[in-house]
């Protein structure tokens, strides 16, 4: 059954704030070695991950509707010259740092969410990047 327009939006947050809860629980009653101990072949950890969600909530909710990312940890982050740098925690963030963090970064998107309406207008400026780098990617493909 088809759901009403006038009901995605809750149903949107819905889903956000399950896989929000979902995290922080993985987080519960660990070191900050266990939270830190690499879970795949990739190296990638539960603090990691949840730096990851931190900074790409706060891009996406925060900063592509124009406002300011305020966090200076996520600022840092998002400036660093590494491509997986939310992946890697500074080594000074404890995970109760990086909880707190990520806490502070779905207050400040959902208090932004609720501000705006669902079909709000967002620029997401590395997205144009990736589809321009892709239409070159397919020209090579198809040949002269």
């Amino acid at each position: 059954m088809p759901i009403h327009k006038s009901e995605r939006g809750a149903q949107l947050r819905e889903y956000l704030n399950d896989a929000r809860e979902a995290i922080l629980w993985k987080c519960e009653g660990l070191s900050d070695a266990q939270a830190r101990t690499p879970l795949t072949p990739t190296g990638t950890h539960v603090m990691g991950l949840l730096l990851h969600l931190a900074v790409t909530e706060a891009q996406y909710f925060i900063s592509c509707v124009g406002r300011e990312i305020e966090n200076r940890v996520i600022r840092g982050v998002i400036e660093a010259d590494a491509a997986q740098a939310d992946f890697h925690p500074p080594p000074n963030i404890t995970l109760v740092d990086a909880v707190e963090i990520y806490r502070e970064t779905t207050v400040a998107a959902d208090a932004i969410l609720d501000e705006l309406k669902l079909d709000s207008p967002a620029v997401v400026p590395w997205w144009v990047k990736h589809r321009h780098c892709g239409r070159d990617a397919s020209h090579l493909a198809a040949g002269p």
